[in-house]
């Protein structure tokens, strides 16, 4: 399978990567954070595979700046979603970093390629699919 086979993404905010991304919630007050500086290996990231997509967990737990981060990367198999079309009270930000594909945003297909990056408002529907 060629890399323009699969959908990279990366969240960064209560968030995910590969497709890339991102999901968190700002504190009121903020926490003695949970993560340090420091770099994770590939290899020593969290991993599970559901449904044909690979989700490798980097980082998760409060910071200087948020109560709730989480860090991951998600590949995308032909054919395949991340997940179905959802929503929650997180800002979430993706970023498409290899692979071609369909970001949904707020019930409107939009052509995702290389290099885009989305951003979910809290409540707005969305959903990335090769």
């Amino acid at each position: 399978m060629s890399n323009r086979d699969k959908l990279l993404i990366a969240f960064l905010v209560s968030c995910s990567l590969t497709v890339c991304g991102v999901h968190a919630t700002q504190a009121a007050d903020p926490p003695a954070p949970d993560l340090k500086s420091q770099v994770v290996r590939r290899g020593d990231a969290n991993s599970r595979l559901t449904n044909s997509v690979e989700t490798r967990q980097y980082f998760s737990g409060a910071t200087f700046a948020t109560k709730d981060v989480f860090v991951a990367t998600v590949v995308i198999q032909p054919g395949k979603s991340n997940h179905k079309s959802h929503r929650h009270a997180e800002e979430e930000y993706m970023v498409l970093i290899e692979g071609t594909g369909t970001w949904s945003l707020h019930g409107k297909d939009f052509p995702a390629q290389d290099g885009d990056m989305v951003y979910a408002e809290p409540w707005v529907y969305h959903v990335s699919a090769l």
